[in-house]
């Protein structure tokens, strides 16, 4: 390898690496939010106060899982494009089915 193509490398590795740093703290703070609302998987937990309010209704407890997304979701960011696994939540209360990542995202 010469020092050119390790130059070069480096360079691609600088403009890819924030953006994949930012894809997997988000990752790992959306398995923790839908976690926290609706329970470990194969084992939910009604009543669970969550730290976000149903985009429907308002309520901000008793949520489901109900899966993910099966396209990843692309955001434009300052460090790049981020694709996210994006999970979403139902609402027991108005049905309502959303992401709670996005809702708290805006």
């Amino acid at each position: 390898m010469s020092w050119n193509a390790l130059e070069s490398l480096m360079v691609a590795m600088s403009h890819q690496l924030p953006a994949r740093a930012l894809e997997m703290a988000l990752g790992d703070a959306q398995e923790r939010l839908v976690g926290a609302a609706c329970g470990p998987r194969w084992k939910p937990v009604r009543g669970l106060v969550a730290p976000f309010g149903c985009t429907g209704c308002g309520v901000r407890d008793d949520f489901a899982r109900k899966g993910r997304r099966t396209r990843p979701r692309k955001l434009h960011t300052a460090v790049g494009t981020v694709e996210l696994t994006v999970w979403h939540v139902g609402c027991r209360g108005c049905k309502k089915v959303f992401s709670p990542l996005l809702a708290m995202l805006g």
